[in-house]
């Protein structure tokens, strides 16, 4: 039976071999182990932000002229329309006022034909 046991025991050590290493971890290894994924991780993580900042400095070099360009006409366009907005109601006002200059005019003169509105030169 013992060298039934031995045998056994022979084989399993063969199939299955001992680690080198005992099977548990000192603190001061587990320490050491996570201080070096910590680091790799803190890598990766700049790394990825430097990619992600190239690439973000790559499209404002590339279509930074055109950005800013379109980024200028939308303002202007803002600004046309709120200027036209606040002018509405004196312009509404102006309107009513010619039409009732004309109507006063040609009730004064029959044959008064109102001119079309044109623009002051500048």
């Amino acid at each position: 039976m013992g060298e039934r046991r031995a045998g056994v025991g022979a084989s399993l050590h063969q199939a299955y071999p001992p680690p080198e290493r005992p099977l548990f971890v000192t603190h001061d290894e587990l320490a050491v182990e996570l201080a070096h994924i910590e680091t790799k991780i803190e890598n990766s993580q700049l790394r990825t932000r430097i990619w992600v900042l190239l690439g973000v400095l790559a499209i404002i070099s590339a279509l930074g002229g055109s950005w800013v360009s379109i980024m200028t006409k939308l303002d202007s366009i803002t600004d046309t329309k709120s200027t036209v907005d606040q002018r509405r109601p004196w312009m509404l006002r102006q309107d009513q006022r010619d039409d009732q200059q004309d109507r006063a005019l040609q009730g004064v003169a029959p044959d008064y034909q109102p001119l079309p509105y044109l623009e002051p030169p500048e």
